[in-house]
């Protein structure tokens, strides 16, 4: 009964905010946290970082290259997403923060042109 009254219904006995994360496309998976990081190519250093116990990408992007773009204090930023990250309203939100996202996913759904972007993100 208690899982049932959790939003999510799923309860970690080792760890109460841990989730469980999917590790592959079987349905495989382990009990823990989704870590979102965002790297500088050029010199190869993190420039943020933020932990979930979120199950999936979909909906960090625009949370972290929010915080990168703050963290850089740029007013504009390019970025890089690979399909995991694909979310329509997550790239909508990068757009209206002046972030504009190169998506491995849009670029098969024919997406249009894209910039060189300087900033991967990867979960």
């Amino acid at each position: 009964m208690r899982m049932l009254a959790t939003p999510d219904q799923q309860i970690s006995l080792t760890d109460p905010d841990a989730r469980s994360m999917a590790t592959s496309g079987r349905g495989s998976g382990v009990v823990g946290y989704n870590v979102q990081v965002a790297v500088d190519t050029k010199h190869h250093l993190i420039v943020t970082h933020e932990v979930t116990n979120v199950g999936t990408d979909r909906s960090q992007l625009a949370s972290v290259a929010k915080q990168t773009k703050d963290t850089l204090e740029t007013e504009s930023l390019d970025v890089v997403a690979d399909r995991g990250y694909f979310n329509s309203a997550e790239i909508l939100a990068c757009e209206e923060a002046g972030i504009t996202v190169t998506d491995d996913n849009l670029e098969r759904k024919g997406g249009g042109a894209f910039r060189n972007a300087g900033l991967p993100l990867r979960g």
